[in-house]
Formats: structure tokens, sequence, C-alpha cells
């Protein structure tokens, strides 16, 4: 199963982070993540790393130990700087391969954010829960969604996709877990809608948020991808059926059959 590419502005892929495009194993110090789609917006500064098996690159690439950036949930931090390919408006899909260890309750995933404009996604560890935090232009409303999933978000790889669509005025959340099924408590219908409203200025980063540095998120991250388009059910059935470096023909691939335990919450903006 291929990863869908339409409307993708950006990839990180944990197995391509240097300027080359080389796997983790060939460099000693983890300085800088180099999208693998997207390079023209910019390379992510590795901050506080030390190259252990707790903070910095890991992995060899197998199916249960794909190559990932390992954030030590204390003051870990990779920035992008002012990416503009992280400028979401009308539609936009984001999409995470991680593992969470620990970190901060409210972990920062990632962010581009100067509340209140721009977007932040968090996984909150104690109540596994997934909250994207977002502005629609129209009004304008704040968004602080939070999702909550039937399983724990910690200890096993999770596959996290939100979509939006100003179109629609919907919000979509879906979630496979790696260790079970589970569902949500509850669905919300926010006031709204409307183009997302961006800022332009602050940094996309990953881990943290430089100017805020006390929701620290721990643990793994294989995969980002930022898209300009709402990616349908079945294309992130697709994406997550590729596994969690599909770019790379690297790690895990889990079969199609697994979509029977996809869990999609849809918000409709009233």
């Amino acid at each position: 199963m291929a990863v869908e590419t339409s409307g993708l502005v950006a990839e990180f892929l944990g197995s391509q982070c240097s300027a080359a495009h080389g796997p983790p194993s060939d460099y000693s110090t983890p300085s800088i993540w180099t999208p693998q789609v997207g390079a023209g917006w910019g390379t992510g500064t590795l901050t506080n790393f030390d190259g252990t098996s707790t903070s910095g690159w890991v992995g060899d690439g197998s199916e249960g130990s794909p190559y990932a950036l390992y954030f030590d949930g204390v003051d870990t931090v990779v920035n992008f700087g002012d990416f503009e390919g992280a400028e979401l408006t009308s539609a936009a899909t984001w999409e995470f391969w991680f593992y969470r260890t620990g970190g901060h309750q409210y972990g920062r995933l990632a962010y581009k954010r100067t509340s209140p404009s721009g977007w932040g996604i968090y996984v909150d560890g104690t109540n596994n829960q997934v909250r994207l935090s977002t502005r629609y232009s129209t009004t304008p409303t704040d968004l602080d969604q939070p999702f909550t999933v039937g399983e724990s978000i910690s200890g096993a790889w999770k596959h996290l996709v939100f979509t939006y669509a100003a179109s629609t005025g919907e919000l979509w959340c879906h979630w496979q877990g790696g260790d079970g099924v589970g569902g949500y408590s509850g669905t919300v219908s926010p006031s709204g809608g409307g183009d997302l409203v961006n800022d332009p200025t602050g940094p996309l980063v990953f881990g943290n948020n430089p100017a805020d540095t006390t929701r620290p998120f721990g643990g793994m991250v294989a995969t980002v991808r930022l898209y300009d388009v709402a990616l349908s059910q079945s294309q992130v059935e697709d994406n997550f059926a590729a596994g969690v470096l599909a770019a790379s023909g690297l790690g895990i691939s889990p079969p199609e059959s697994s979509f029977t335990g996809l869990i999609v919450t849809r918000l409709l903006n009233g």
C-alpha cells in the first residue's frame, strides 16, 4: 500500500533525517532533521538531544525498532523556524506515527501556534486523549478539542490523523492503536468554521514549545506528514496500511485487515 501524496506539503521521516537523507546510524551526533518532502521550507535544529537511547536518533529499521527520534520528556525540541508549509488554511491533514513513554501530561507532539493563531497537537497520557488546538476565521472561534480513545496512548506505536475541511466545516480525528481496539467517549459540535487562522511568525516545532517549555513530549516520533487537503477515511487507512516508515520501506507494515480497529470521530460545525 502506498502513502497518499496528493496535497502532501511536508513529510518528516525518522529514516531520512540528514541533509543527504541517510539513516540515523550514519550520524553519531544528532543535530538536524531535514524533511523528505518540503525541504525548501526549512531544516529542523535539534536542541538538548544527547545521542543516547532515550535522547536522540534510535532504531535499526527493523519491524520492531523503526528509525525514530526519541524525545526525553524534559527539554528536547526540534525547531524548523518559520516553516510556511505548516501554515494550513482551507483544508488540512496532520498525520503522526508516535510512541509515547512519558513527559508532561499534555505533551506537545507538534506545534505552530502563537495563541490564539496557528495550531498545536497534544497527547494526554493521563486521560488517554489526543487534542487539537486551533482557531477558525469565522467569528473567530477558538477550538481546543480533546478526543478520548478507548486504549492507552502510551507504550506502543500509534497512528494519529486529524483532518479539517472549511468547505464542510468538519474536523475528523482518526486513531489507530497498535495494541487493541477502543472508542471515543462522546462527540462535540463546536461553533465556528471557515479557514484556519495561521501564525505566520511562530516556528514549527516538535516535542515542545520554545516559548513555553512546560509541556514536553516524551517518547519517539517516526513519521510526521502535513497535507493542505483533508484526506478521506480510505486514504487515512491506506497510509496506515503502508506502515510507520512507508516512504523508505522500513518499519511497521500492518495488514489491511487491521482496519477493523480504526477509530473515527467526526466533529461537525454547527
